[in-house]
């Protein structure tokens, strides 16, 4: 057997798994929630829809419409330069989730090799 740094060879191999499964479920879940966020946007999206359809059929449609229409313009103007705030905040969320799940994958990897070199 050999020793690397104090511990035996299999003990860096153990690490790099425990590494690349960490990293790995770490993407998996900003996988999951960017998949989850889309999901709710289609789901909104299809409401937003069905809504409009239902106040054009009930004729009342011009003013209810309208005052829709002046609260998105007035929600837009009050996030001018960011397109969608909640999105944004989102995506640099994400990125600072993707780089340590890449570094701990990378590591595990690294480890891995380590500890599979022969002596």
């Amino acid at each position: 057997m050999c020793v690397i740094l104090g511990h035996e060879q299999s003990w860096w191999t153990i690490l790099g798994l425990f590494l690349d499964i960490f990293g790995f479920l770490v993407l998996a879940y900003d996988l999951y929630a960017s998949v989850d966020l889309e999901i709710s946007k289609e789901n909104m999206e299809g409401v937003i829809k069905l809504l409009r359809r239902q106040l054009i059929a009930d004729g009342n449609s011009s003013e209810i419409l309208d005052r829709m229409a002046d609260e998105i313009h007035m929600k837009v103007d009050r996030t001018r330069g960011n397109e969608d705030p909640p999105r944004m905040r989102y995506l640099k969320t994400r990125r600072r989730a993707i780089k340590p799940a890449i570094i701990f994958i990378v590591l595990g990897f690294a480890f891995q090799i380590v500890g599979a070199w022969p002596c």
